[in-house]
């Protein structure tokens, strides 16, 4: 176990902060389940946030493409598409 938790800390992007994973120690199981858990909170609600800006995405192209939407509505439907779309370009964002 303590294997994975040391792959995960070093493939993490530095999300560990100032842990060195090289430091020899046993976690306690608690410990572990409580970094994975935390890990697991944090993953689903950045999932949980890609899905609605890919909702919210396909809610303003409808918005752009509808002709008796006020210009002004349909500039403002298209900048935040953009700015979905820059925000995405990372490649954190699910594609809608």
């Amino acid at each position: 176990m303590n294997e994975v938790i040391e792959l995960f800390l070093q493939t993490a992007g530095g999300d560990g902060g100032d842990f060195d994973p090289g430091v020899e120690s046993t976690p306690r199981a608690h410990e572990a389940d409580e970094l994975l858990g935390a890990w697991l909170s944090e993953r689903g609600r950045s999932i949980e946030c890609q899905l609605i800006l890919g909702r919210v995405r396909r809610l303003l192209r409808q918005v752009a493409a509808d002709r008796a939407v006020d210009r002004r509505l349909r500039r403002r439907a298209l900048g935040m598409i953009r700015m979905i779309r820059t925000f995405g370009q990372d490649g954190s964002l699910v594609e809608g």
